[in-house]
């Protein structure tokens, strides 16, 4: 014997009725709070200042070691290859 039953209700109906709590308020508050932390770190960082973007990058004991890596990067993109100063 095969018993098929099928129940139209929305999630939030499902959630009640399975006794479930409404975390929907929780949701909105984190999404709220997380969107206002982007718009934060978007403006710190401020694309339009390349001296500022730069040294959020160049900044710390390991300055010259990410220097050296930036250089290499954009050696490599350039299509000059390997690291800073290497012929090949």
């Amino acid at each position: 014997m095969k018993i098929n039953v099928t129940i139209d209700c929305t999630p939030q109906e499902a959630r009640r009725f399975f006794g479930q709590p409404d975390i929907e308020p929780l949701q909105q508050a984190l999404l709220a709070q997380m969107q206002a932390q982007m718009e934060k770190n978007l403006t710190a960082m401020n694309m339009g200042d390349m001296g500022a973007l730069m040294k959020n990058f160049m900044t710390g004991p390991d300055a010259a070691t990410s220097w050296g890596q930036w250089q290499d990067m954009f050696m490599k993109m350039a299509g000059g290859g390997g690291a800073a100063g290497e012929k090949g």
